[in-house]
């Protein structure tokens, strides 16, 4: 059962709201960028959007219904007036949060062939993507009368892909897996047909991406306890990466802070 803390200015918090109704584990949660809604996610194949304007936000969620197992993935537009899930059913769901009634007003998103690890909406809320163990990524155009029709396809891992980001001025979407590499594509101009920089070095799944603020270094965290810091300003982005070895195990977790000024990783203690 998700619980829901109140924190006061003085960081303190209040007794924990149990968020009861999800039927089975509760393994993703985020919280929308207005503040509004906090959507929980899980093995019974709803999500669930918890009113965090409400006198009680733990009543009354509103169930987003539609997946047959379990959700994987979840991620807001920025403006918080959509919501994408991907789930182990091969398809994901674009949730228009101001419907009356979300479930009935949902965009089905199919094509992948294999279950949907991850999700992201780019910035400017243009682009949505899903990336999948079927090897393929897709870019859905959220401008679109209907953007389940014709997304742009863009192959070349080997294997499945584990993590997808957009960089913060739109530029670009990295997309990485258990081919142990990473590829960089162009935004501004986006094609099927579209040829990335290949980044290569990690002898393990890379499962971790974060951006500089600037935009202007991506760093990438692999199974292999390593982070890589990519250049992105040069003519070859991605050319002569530093490698930082940061742990002996498996790297879990990686983040850049927003001033830019510190990058900081997780592993499993030894």
């Amino acid at each position: 059962i998700p619980l829901l803390w109140r924190l006061a200015p003085d960081g303190r918090a209040s007794d924990p709201l149990p968020l009861i109704g999800h039927t089975d584990r509760v393994n993703l949660l985020a919280f929308s960028p207005d503040s509004h809604y906090l959507a929980t996610a899980g093995v019974d194949g709803t999500a669930r959007l918890w009113d965090l304007r409400a006198g009680d936000p733990a009543a009354a969620p509103r169930v987003l219904a539609g997946h047959q197992e379990e959700v994987l993935s979840l991620a807001f537009s920025p403006d918080s007036s959509r919501m994408i899930t991907g789930s182990f059913d091969t398809t994901a769901r674009l949730w228009n949060l101001q419907s009356a009634d979300p479930s009935a007003d949902s965009i089905v998103l199919t094509g992948h062939t294999d279950q949907i690890t991850a999700v992201a909406v780019s910035a400017d809320g243009r682009w949505a993507v899903t990336a999948s163990r079927d090897s393929t990524v897709r870019l859905w155009d959220l401008h679109s009368p209907n953007p389940a029709l014709s997304p742009i396809v863009l192959h070349g891992h080997e294997g499945a892909v584990r993590a997808v980001l957009f960089s913060a001025d739109n530029r670009w979407l990295v997309t990485a897996g258990n081919d142990n590499a990473a590829r960089l594509w162009g935004l501004y101009q986006p094609e099927t047909e579209a040829i990335p920089a290949y980044l290569y070095g990690h002898t393990r799944s890379v499962r971790h991406m974060s951006f500089t603020p600037d935009g202007c270094w991506l760093a990438t965290g692999s199974v292999d306890g390593t982070v890589r810091l990519w250049p992105l300003q040069a003519n070859a982005p991605g050319a002569a990466p530093i490698v930082l070895p940061s742990h002996d195990t498996a790297l879990y977790a990686l983040d850049i802070s927003a001033d830019g000024r510190w990058l900081a990783t997780g592993g499993q203690a030894t």
